[in-house]
């Protein structure tokens, strides 16, 4: 998700947006410990100085649980936010292959996961106003294609989706292209 400039203590709003979103519980202290001895973070005393990511728990449209992590980048262009589950924490039953490489298996889970992660930004957009949120597998590289969605230039080739607000009003781009976004076109010898 990409605000712009925004003031620090709009910070504190997203990110209780963020962990407010009924499939989420968390945030909590690391990352690296069982569910039932983490300790919730408080975010009634949180500031946005020093504390760059928050983990916790997704509950899937499915059912099943999922790692998940916010994190929060600043920088000349304003306020990111990359929320997500990582694909080595999606639920083994969807067999994502080797997601993001293609494998040739069906990525029959990511549009569902997709529209999940799209009612978190619609969530969110009601508490503070996004510019453009991508949904998919993405890079610090896609950092330029989203500053150009803002310039106003859709790229004609997608993999993942991009919403665009203006006001109270967005549009979305769905992904064109269906197959995983990296291709290993080696020859084997």
């Amino acid at each position: 998700m990409f605000f712009g400039v925004v003031a620090g203590h709009k910070i504190t709003e997203i990110t209780r947006a963020v962990w407010s979103f009924p499939q989420l519980d968390g945030p909590y202290f690391g990352q690296r410990c069982e569910p039932d001895q983490k300790v919730r973070f408080d975010l009634t005393d949180y500031g946005s100085d020093g504390v760059v990511a928050h983990y916790g728990i997704f509950r899937t449209w499915d059912g099943y649980e999922a790692p998940f992590a916010q994190y929060i980048v600043v920088d000349d262009d304003g306020l990111w936010i990359y929320a997500g589950t990582p694909v080595g924490g999606l639920p083994t039953v969807w067999d994502v292959g080797a997601y993001p490489l293609d494998d040739g298996k069906p990525t029959l889970w990511l549009p569902p996961l997709v529209q999940q992660l799209g009612e978190l930004t619609e969530h969110v957009h009601r508490c503070c106003p996004i510019k453009v949120a991508t949904y998919g597998w993405l890079t610090l590289l896609d950092v330029d294609i989203v500053m150009k969605v803002v310039a106003g230039q859709i790229p004609d080739e997608r993999w993942f989706g991009i919403r665009i607000w203006n006001g109270s009003d967005s549009r979305y781009f769905p992904p064109n292209h269906t197959e995983s976004p990296l291709r290993l076109d080696l020859p084997i010898d």
